[in-house]
């Protein structure tokens, strides 16, 4: 009969796996609780939509697609360190949040319009709210 050995290394795979079964999930962007300090308190998630889509007299200025697919190679190599288990399941969904985050800051900043100014940036409130948040079920 052969011997049995890695025990102790199923023993914390099965933990972690354990660990990781609930239901976890990450959002970045504008949450409704950020708002201008205007006097109508203008959300900030309805000023990010209005210029990632355009609105009215706002042309399109796709800052968060653009983002996006900066930030996906980073975003991926997190999510593969979760599944192959060399990453805990909320610090490797947080980090993958985070470097869209930091996408998201880097878009806006760098965004230019035609006459080589960025209508993206004025308070810095837009930008400043790009925020990450976690949930757990």
């Amino acid at each position: 009969m052969g011997k049995v050995t890695g025990g102790k290394r199923l023993k914390r795979w099965a933990a972690r796996v354990k660990r990781s079964r609930r239901d976890f999930k990450v959002e970045v962007g504008f949450f409704p609780d950020q708002r201008y300090t205007d006097e109508a308190r203008t959300p900030v998630a309805y000023v990010a939509a209005s210029n990632e889509f355009g609105f009215g007299a706002v042309r399109e200025r796709p800052f968060f697609r653009a983002a996006v697919r900066n930030a996906e190679g980073e975003m991926r190599r997190n999510v593969r360190k979760v599944s192959s288990g060399n990453l805990d399941m909320r610090p490797g969904m947080e980090a993958a949040g985070r470097s869209l985050q930091r996408a998201v800051r880097a878009s806006i900043d760098a965004y230019r319009n035609p006459d080589g100014t960025n209508a993206l940036v004025d308070t810095g409130r837009m930008r400043r709210s790009v925020d990450v948040r976690t949930k757990e079920d």
